[in-house]
């Protein structure tokens, strides 16, 4: 540059100056492709460290994550398998390089559309598979988008769903089928019959079962037990029915059938073999289990046009059938309808009665045999309706143990008796009978103890009376209760000895005060010799054990002079006095005390010479 300025002419500047523009622009240049250099190394190691942190998080996310990513080729073959692929489809890894991803599959629809997918190069999402690996069978959801990126020409996500479809399965399974027994439950019962009737215009037939007893296995022997039961009663129906019969459980131990229209004709030819079979015992451990079943039988559309009308129907059917006894089977009849909304408005009628104070106690004396001196009375329950008068028990005792409304019906008759025994000479004492149900009363105790010390009576004026049918009812749990009752100084009567089957087992199980003879054996002690006996036998039993005893029923002076030549203590019946309200006790023309040897005299109302000869307080003693 100094050199062409020293030439001093034109050229000479014209010649530096255009040096000088060169080396500006050329430092420029050079300035220009530094930052231009720098920028893109900075790009590429940012380039760098972003691609590592992907590959980071695609790592983690096939290692932590369910989901795996797939690459296929134009043919769906797989490209470069991920490890988790290869962990998925339990295979090694090598095995399924360019394999056809749609042979990893199960055949069928899903894996069709997939190929028809891959084929005409479609995205898709949410795509479920299945796949068999060892007999186990899984669930994959695919999605997948079309890539152009050299060979890979598919890229996509696939999620292992095998959890969330067993949970699925399984939510379905439980709304469907019963949990212990694997039967069809009361939900796919109903649709079932639905569909039955629809398919065959409106004819089918549907058995109701309930099982006789089972509450009594399920608290004596435990709910494992009462468990295998179910499971064990559900096999055994499953064999006397075929393919064309349903089989339900509709819950606790209610089963239900519905019989085809082409099988009708064996309806009550299987209902036989049905009760048959469950009478049959149980092995269950180290019980055998002896049940019965009671079974209702309704049919389509002789019975009933619709499935809601088909059921009520075998449920009145099944009611019929228990209350014939149990252990047999029913068909509807027309007027079991009538009986069951007279019963439900019984029902309705019973649940205020207390609450409205309807209920009312009849009292029957008790006589002392040989002094003919009334010894106390027996509480007999009545319910006077405002509507329908006096209802007897036998009329609506048996509503109350089918509710449960028997338990508080039985305290207000312990709490009222007590009551009433308060405003007594000092002498009497009162008989109040317990219902099984009362004795399986957590209550019971403290009613009895609570009535007790309002009142401020002697316990031991207080006789409980139950029934052979208690003891065979939870036995063990029973007889506990009773000691317990024993403990307050309370008095315990057997009621209706000798018409169960294991009296005398009883009678050794707890030491009762007193055991009352059956009316069956004093109806005809006059007239037969073997009833003479029986209770000859029973008085000299219970004398031998400490016992007294009292006989029911006494009708006529001759039953009276027989009883007591056999040496019974005490007894009760229409010979004496039916059961009065509490304010006629007063009124009642007490007998006059028998003469050694000579029998009790006559003695009642002219008004009570109609009275029936057989009375029906026994049903009121469930209370």
């Amino acid at each position: 540059l100094y050199g062409f300025l020293s030439l001093g002419h034109f050229p000479g500047f014209a010649a530096a100056g255009l040096l000088m523009a060169y080396t500006i622009i050329l430092f420029g240049n050079i300035k220009h492709n530094a930052r231009n250099f720098n920028d893109s190394t900075r790009r590429e190691r940012a380039l760098l460290a972003s691609s590592e942190t992907i590959q980071l998080l695609l790592n983690d996310f096939e290692e932590q994550g369910s989901d795996w990513l797939i690459e296929l080729d134009r043919d769906g073959r797989i490209l470069i398998p991920r490890a988790r692929l290869a962990e998925a489809a339990q295979r090694p890894i090598e095995t399924i390089v360019n394999k056809l991803f749609v042979d990893l599959l199960d055949h069928g629809t899903a894996r069709d559309a997939l190929s028809s997918h891959l084929e005409n190069k479609r995205a898709f999402r949410h795509h479920i598979v299945s796949l068999t690996i060892d007999s186990k069978q899984l669930w994959w959801s695919i999605s997948v988008r079309p890539a152009s990126d050299g060979l890979i020409a598919f890229r996509g996500v696939v999620t292992d769903i095998t959890a969330q479809r067993q949970a699925e399965e399984k939510v379905s399974y439980m709304a469907h089928y019963d949990g212990l027994t694997g039967l069809p439950n009361r939900f796919t019962f109903n649709s079932s019959l639905y569909r039955s009737l629809a398919r065959d215009r409106g004819i089918a037939g549907m058995m109701y079962l309930d099982l006789d007893h089972f509450k009594t296995i399920n608290d004596t022997l435990g709910h494992p037990v009462g468990d295998q039961l179910l499971k064990a009663v559900a096999r055994r129906l499953e064999s006397c029915l075929t393919p064309d019969e349903l089989i339900a459980r509709l819950g606790g131990d209610e089963f239900a059938v519905i019989v085809s229209a082409k099988r009708l004709e064996k309806l009550d030819e299987l209902a036989e073999r049905i009760v048959e079979s469950l009478n049959r015992p149980f092995r269950l451990g180290d019980h055998d289990v002896v049940i019965g079943v009671s079974v209702g039988i309704a049919c389509a559309p002789e019975h009933a046009e619709t499935p809601d009308d088909l059921l009520r129907n075998g449920d009145l059917a099944l009611y019929a059938a228990k209350s014939a006894g149990r252990n047999c089977a029913a068909r509807f009849e027309p007027g079991m309808d009538l009986a069951a909304q007279e019963r439900r408005v019984i029902e309705m009628d019973l649940r205020g009665s207390l609450t409205k104070n309807e209920m009312r106690l009849h009292y029957q004396p008790l006589i002392n045999a040989g002094t003919g001196e009334t010894n106390g009375y027996e509480a007999l329950i009545r319910w006077e309706h405002p509507v329908r008068g006096i209802v007897m028990p036998q009329e609506f005792i048996g509503v109350a143990e089918d509710t449960g409304m028997i338990v508080q019906i039985g305290e207000w008759v312990i709490r009222q008796a007590v009551d009433d025994l308060a405003s007594w000479p000092s002498h009497l004492t009162v008989s109040i009978n317990l219902s099984p149900a009362q004795m399986r009363s957590p209550t019971l105790i403290s009613t009895m103890v609570q009535s007790l010390a309002r009142t401020g009576v002697d316990a031991q004026r207080v006789c409980l009376e139950i029934t052979e049918s208690v003891l065979m009812q939870d036995s063990e749990a029973n007889i506990e209760t009773l000691h317990k009752l024993r403990s307050l100084g309370l008095q315990i009567a057997l009621d209706d000895f000798g018409t169960g089957y294991s009296s005398l087992n009883y009678l050794r199980s707890f030491p009762f005060n007193k055991i009352k003879i059956d009316r069956c054996f004093v109806s005809e002690i006059d007239t037969r010799e073997d009833c003479r006996a029986i209770v000859r036998s029973v008085v000299n039993l219970a004398k031998s054990l400490g016992m007294a005893t009292t006989a029911e029923g006494v009708e006529r002076p001759e039953q009276a002079d027989c009883l007591q030549l056999e040496g019974c203590g005490e007894v009760q019946g229409y010979l004496y006095s039916k059961a009065v309200p509490v304010g006629e006790l007063s009124d009642l023309r007490a007998p006059r005390k028998a003469e050694i040897g000579l029998p009790l005299p006559f003695v009642r109302e002219v008004g009570e010479l109609a009275l029936p000869s057989v009375s029906n307080d026994k049903r009121a003693k469930a209370a």
